[in-house]
């Protein structure tokens, strides 16, 4: 997968993240087009930069358990191409 898509991916992720609208995690994983496994993958990398995803199992959603900004930034003169801050 290209940078831009896994950008994307995280974008779109995020965005229902914070709708709490994510579904099951097999929801989830249909509805941004990743396996079950590639889904679990970016929900643990997205805690690994700091991220406070939690799941309730009673609205079967993920949700931010703490106020969350992102910002996505892709440099070329400087090369980090992707630089995601929380």
């Amino acid at each position: 997968m290209n940078l831009f898509g896994k950008i994307q991916q995280l974008e779109q992720l995020d965005q229902l993240i914070r709708l709490k609208a994510t579904g099951s995690p097999k929801e989830l994983a249909r509805r941004i087009n990743l396996s079950l496994r590639h889904t679990f993958r970016l929900i643990s990398e997205m805690k690994d930069i700091g991220l406070p995803i939690q799941y309730c199992k009673k609205r079967c959603s993920y949700y931010y358990s703490d106020s969350v900004k992102i910002h996505f930034e892709i440099r070329v003169e400087e090369e980090h191409l992707l630089k995601v801050t929380v």
